[in-house]
């Protein structure tokens, strides 16, 4: 959508995020609110999930970690988050496609909760 519609002035990725990682956000500002007010109304959407990023979480036993997912649902419109989220996955060499999957899985099931 956004490459024929060359006038929005926007992206999709390297996104403005790092700010979600050393504060607590209730209502985001410029540049990161004129970028999504622009795509949602490309793409006649209220709301956006934004993935802030994938991180090696904490070690365990046997240098085994998790794979976290941070990520952030806002309203477009407002600029309000909705939710802010941390999940991570099993225990699990960071490099394993299957550590990285249960944190995939973990994320869904946290914003799909209502899914059975």
């Amino acid at each position: 959508m956004l490459a024929r519609a060359p006038a929005v002035e926007s992206a999709v990725r390297g996104l403005p995020v790092s700010f979600f990682l050393g504060a607590q956000v209730r209502r985001i500002g410029d540049p990161l609110f004129g970028q999504l007010l622009r795509l949602g109304a490309l793409a006649n959407s209220d709301i956006a999930l934004i993935p802030v990023t994938v991180r090696p979480g904490a070690e365990g036993a046997g240098g085994t970690s998790v794979v976290e997912i941070v990520a952030t649902l806002l309203n477009v419109r407002t600029g309000q988050v909705i939710w802010f989220g941390v999940v991570a996955g099993s225990p699990g060499s960071v490099a394993d496609f299957a550590s990285v999957a249960s944190a995939a899985e973990a994320f869904a099931e946290t914003l799909l909760w209502y899914v059975q």
